[in-house]
């Protein structure tokens, strides 16, 4: 009997710590998923800059090709012109009205073209820094992004392995809650067993004694 008390106490101890521990498990989750939803915003941040840093530089240098583009294009426009107000000029017997037209063409599409040079090296100037900077904003968002990145998948491991332990917790509670549900009902079953070996004691002395007498 005092065994069976002892294994109930003892079944009764293990559950009371797997509670404690499932309790712990459960405190240890939950801060898990706080961090990993601040990691997650963090590097949800960090990506955001990145793309922010990577778009501003990408702008800049649209804005470089634009002004390189719309150069060529006038540049190309005014040697044809010239090249065509020449042809003209050299050429016997050719109109003198259509060769005005021609060499007053090549002049303005000139001009064009020279705006087109001086916007260009306007911009290139502006932009020298401008692109440095962006540029070095890019390379400044790489390392707090893969940061970021690495603590976020850290403390998504940390929640993974907290929601095995809780989930072990729990299986090791209820195995102890059936501890004690057995030892309980084994503790019981001595109980009855001694109760019935004094009452059948107490009977057998009776009967002893009224043998005895004559």
């Amino acid at each position: 009997i005092a065994y069976r008390q002892t294994s109930f106490q003892a079944a009764t101890n293990q559950v009371n710590a797997e509670t404690a521990r499932v309790q712990k498990a459960t405190e240890t989750l939950a801060a898990a998923n706080k961090t990993l939803g601040e990691k997650q915003e963090a590097a949800k941040k960090a990506a955001e800059a990145k793309l922010a840093a990577e778009k501003a530089l990408a702008d800049q240098n649209v804005e470089i090709k634009a002004a390189t583009e719309a150069f060529d294009t006038a540049d190309k426009a005014a040697k044809l012109a010239d090249s065509a107000a020449k042809e003209a000029k050299d050429k016997t017997g050719q109109n003198k009205e259509l060769t005005d037209k021609l060499v007053a063409e090549a002049a303005a599409k000139g001009k064009l073209a020279d705006f087109a040079k001086a916007a260009l090296d306007k911009i290139n100037a502006e932009s020298k820094d401008k692109l440095k900077l962006a540029t070095d904003k890019v390379t400044a968002t790489v390392k707090p992004l893969a940061d970021a990145e690495a603590e976020m998948k850290t403390a998504g491991l940390t929640k993974a392995n907290t929601e095995t332990e809780l989930q072990l917790a729990n299986q090791a509670l209820a195995k102890a809650k059936d501890g004690v549900v057995a030892a309980q009902a084994a503790s019981q079953e001595a109980e009855a067993y001694r109760k019935q070996v004094e009452t059948d004691l107490l009977a057998a002395r009776k009967a002893a004694t009224e043998a005895e007498q004559p």
